[in-house]
């Protein structure tokens, strides 16, 4: 008989079930209580590949636990957390938020049904298909990295507006950069055919000989990594390569470059991911409506 989809608990108890991606989270709560059904209500929250962002999606679904607990005339609400990672967080934080406790353990079967029916579902919400349709276009990549403040960081911004950024678990201003060209990959469909902007000379190197073995030698192992990655993705992309003079006024470049600093910063002084989603926007909406009307000069282009 499968357990029912509460902690062991007297209380009504109110069940999270979380899946977190790359760059968004999904959780959907449930309840069992006789009077109210096996009531079922989704939440997605698209944010940024670092801890405080996936932190902050983390204290908005508590919220939203209590909410959905005093939809259902549940007044203080014990929270049975199916993701033991999140569990944890929560419960080194105190376990109590408001009128929401959160439970040490629960007795759920992974086989449930509705437990089964719920987790697919975030599962798709989170990792459904993400493609652009543009299947030409041009963007600006870069990294940012201080050791002592915050890391490592990336950004990518295309002329028509579309944009990632997020911190990066690298070891290098190098491997900043190649991440940023990394998720930029990531980010289209194969057969795309991108121009890519960069202003370190030293990523187009190693992107374009980091596979020969006698430049391998020299690389740190982590960065052949990156750099493999990024020959994989390659292989079904048509990218060029187009050294840009950093910090010179072209709009993509400067974007960003300044995208990937905000990425960084927020790691530091722990800014709202509202607010750094709005400087973000900003931050594209300048680059785009003046990228138009630029041109980027360089001394070298590099294609496949």
């Amino acid at each position: 008989m499968n357990a029912p989809l509460a902690a062991i608990s007297t209380h009504p108890t109110v069940g999270l079930v979380i899946t977190t991606g790359e760059d968004s989270s999904a959780w959907a709560l449930i309840t069992s209580e006789p009077e109210a059904g096996a009531v079922v209500e989704y939440h997605r929250l698209s944010h940024q590949l670092d801890t405080a962002a996936r932190h902050d999606a983390m204290l908005t679904a508590l919220q939203h636990a209590e909410q959905f607990a005093h939809s259902l005339g549940i007044g203080s609400v014990e929270l049975a957390v199916y993701h033991s990672t999140t569990r944890l967080e929560f419960l080194k934080l105190g376990g109590e938020f408001g009128r929401v406790r959160v439970l040490t353990r629960s007795a759920i079967s992974f086989n449930h049904p509705t437990y089964v029916t719920v987790k697919s579902q975030t599962h798709r919400l989170v990792f459904k298909p993400r493609v652009h349709a543009a299947t030409e276009f041009v963007a600006a990549t870069d990294g940012s990295f201080h050791p002592h403040y915050g890391g490592g960081a990336y950004a990518w911004v295309t002329d028509d507006g579309r944009h990632g950024r997020g911190s990066a678990q690298v070891k290098s201003p190098l491997e900043a950069e190649l991440t940023a060209v990394l998720k930029l990959l990531r980010s289209a469909r194969p057969g795309t055919k991108i121009h890519a902007l960069l202003d370190s000379e030293d990523a187009i190197e190693a992107i374009e000989e980091g596979t020969v073995p006698r430049h391998r030698h020299f690389l740190p192992g982590t960065t052949i990594v990156i750099l493999d990655k990024i020959a994989s993705k390659r292989a079904h992309v048509d990218l060029s390569l187009e050294w840009v003079k950093g910090h010179n006024g072209h709009p993509l470049n400067d974007a960003a470059d300044r995208l990937a600093r905000l990425a960084r910063q927020r790691s530091v002084f722990g800014t709202p991911l509202e607010v750094t989603n709005h400087i973000a926007n900003g931050i594209v909406k300048e680059a785009t409506l003046g990228s138009s009307d630029t041109t980027a000069i360089s001394p070298r282009t590099r294609g496949p």
